[in-house]
């Protein structure tokens, strides 16, 4: 499908502008367009949402949902927001919520989310992982600061504030002082002013009735969705403010308070352990260490309860770090995708890169072929640019978070051959840019740069004997790229030569066949006519979260 490129930027620098051309002409809050931080990936039942001088809306499968809108779903719904960074939350029956904060940039590496959930069952798991990130959510009985990962808790009325962290860590703060939670653990606040009881104090059959609960309320863990074009340039030019500006905007406007959601005043049975623990004193810091008789029957008959907590509490914590690495595969590519699709210049793109593989090195294959998958459909930048900016970004990235640059650069070199290859690009080209910008990358950093165009070049010859392409052209087309970049930068050209050579002999080619080369190209990519998209989910359709 082809986009008519200028009115597409044209609304892309319109909804860039708004925010600033709103407050900067001092018009009123109310006529600022409302921000979106995600979308509806599951919806089941009746969920609606309400912005500030607006009219409550029914919330269904696709749709946008905005900063500072109030949440809610009725009996028996469920409701999965995937945000823009690829992280998800779950809301179960009866809940309410409302999005407090959501300033969210790749390119600077920023991540703040601030949710408000006054009431549900909740499961929070990371995407996208940002080297400057925080994910808070405000309970009525305190704030949980989430560090990593994936949580899972109930926000219950008369019941005690309880969350699990399955993966990553967090912190629980309230009137009273605050707690530590690592991987694997659980706490629970009867109140605002009971002093953050210590983890390890939690029984297990505590912990593992509630899960059931949480896994009966909003089933296994949803997987991250893959958006249509339509949402990934939407997510695009929101990420791309930014984060200060997002903030700024965010900060004037008029805040909601969540709603009260009507529910029963009897508990659900599924958490009479985690009130049973607070009658008996378990649950706050003031407890003493040694237990009083009365706990001690609790912990053995809540044993009894549940002889099997142990391992639920594996299973469920084992689901949850399983989706949270999905999550983070899936967010990191839909990120770099969206941003590369809709990126204004190389330099855009170098800077994403340099972000992303700083922060998640171990993903720098992955990230440089989204990148390279989503620059193919971007008439703005050239494919060898793109592939430039992306090597140069990596190896600036590796540079900056004191990783190994020749392991990155050889990984990013695979995903840019691997991008090219998806989407029927000209690989001889792309090849020879993607060791053009890794050797003056790594000559502007003064390091070794010989190393980073082996390391390349490697790592373009077992992409391409992975995709059947002729290795030895590959080869061949990537010792040119690298001399030619070190010839420009004054490096020794010698030892660039000779380090790839080892390479390209290695892959069957030679530093003079220049017929070589030209085996290599492909297609011409301006005659690519579009980039196959992931399928999604139909629009018109509620889907189950089971």
């Amino acid at each position: 499908m082809k986009i008519c490129l200028p009115n597409l930027w044209i609304a892309k620098l319109f909804l860039l502008l708004l925010p600033v051309l709103g407050f900067s002409n001092g018009l009123a809050k109310a006529a600022t367009p409302p921000i979106h931080v995600g979308h509806s990936i599951t919806v089941e039942r009746t969920v609606n949402g309400l912005i500030a001088g607006q009219k409550i809306r029914r919330i269904i499968l696709a749709e946008k949902i905005f900063f500072n809108e109030n949440i809610t779903t009725e009996n028996d719904s469920v409701i999965v927001i995937q945000f823009r960074d690829g992280s998800t939350f779950e809301i179960g029956a009866n809940g309410s919520a409302v999005i407090d904060e959501l300033a969210f940039n790749p390119a600077e590496g920023t991540s703040i989310k601030v949710v408000t959930l006054t009431q549900g069952t909740f499961r929070y798991i990371s995407g996208f992982i940002a080297k400057k990130s925080s994910m808070v959510l405000n309970t009525p009985n305190g704030a949980i600061g989430i560090r990593g990962s994936a949580v899972s808790g109930v926000i219950q009325p008369n019941v005690p504030t309880f969350f699990h962290v399955s993966s990553g860590s967090a912190t629980f703060t309230n009137d009273a002082g605050s707690s530590s939670i690592n991987e694997g653990q659980s706490m629970a606040a009867p109140s605002r002013t009971t002093p953050p009881m210590r983890p390890e104090r939690m029984p297990p059959a505590v912990t593992a009735q509630v899960l059931q609960q949480v896994q009966a309320t909003l089933g296994t863990p949803p997987a991250a969705q893959a958006l249509s074009p339509e949402q990934r340039a939407a997510d695009a030019v929101a990420n791309a403010v930014s984060v200060t500006l997002q903030q700024s905007t965010q900060s004037q406007a008029a805040r909601l308070t969540p709603a009260t959601v009507a529910t029963t005043a009897t508990p659900p049975a599924g958490l009479s352990l985690l009130t049973q623990a607070a009658n008996v004193g378990l649950l706050s810091a003031s407890t003493a260490t040694v237990p009083t008789a009365a706990q001690r029957a609790f912990i053995a008959a809540a044993q009894t309860t549940v002889p099997n907590a142990v391992a639920i509490i594996s299973t469920a914590s084992a689901q949850d770090k399983q989706q949270n690495k999905a999550n983070t595969a899936a967010g990191t590519a839909t990120v770099i995708t969206g941003a590369s699709e809709n990126a204004q210049s190389a330099d855009q793109i170098s800077a994403i890169i340099q972000s992303a593989v700083g922060a998640n090195p171990s993903a720098a294959g992955a990230i440089a072929a989204s990148a390279t998958v989503g620059a193919a459909s971007n008439n703005a930048v050239s494919a060898t640019d793109a592939a430039q900016a992306v090597t140069s970004g990596a190896v600036q990235g590796a540079v900056g978070a004191g990783a190994d640059v020749n392991a990155i650069t050889q990984a990013v070199a695979g995903g840019v051959v691997a991008g090219t290859v998806q989407t029927g690009g000209n690989v001889a080209e792309v090849v020879a840019a993607a060791s053009d910008g890794a050797v003056r990358a790594a000559a502007s950093a003064n390091i070794d740069v010989s190393g980073v165009a082996r390391a390349s070049s490697a790592g373009m010859v077992s992409a391409a004997g992975n995709a059947g392409l002729d290795v030895a052209a590959v080869g061949v087309a990537s010792q040119l790229g690298a001399v030619s970049a070190a010839g420009d930068v004054g490096a020794d050209v010698s030892t660039v030569i000779a380090s790839t050579t080892e390479v390209v002999a290695a892959a069957g080619g030679s530093t003079n066949d220049t017929a070589a080369f030209e085996a290599a190209s492909g297609p011409d990519t301006n005659t690519i006519e579009s980039v196959p998209e992931p399928e999604i989910e139909n629009p018109n359709q509620n889907a189950s979260p089971n």
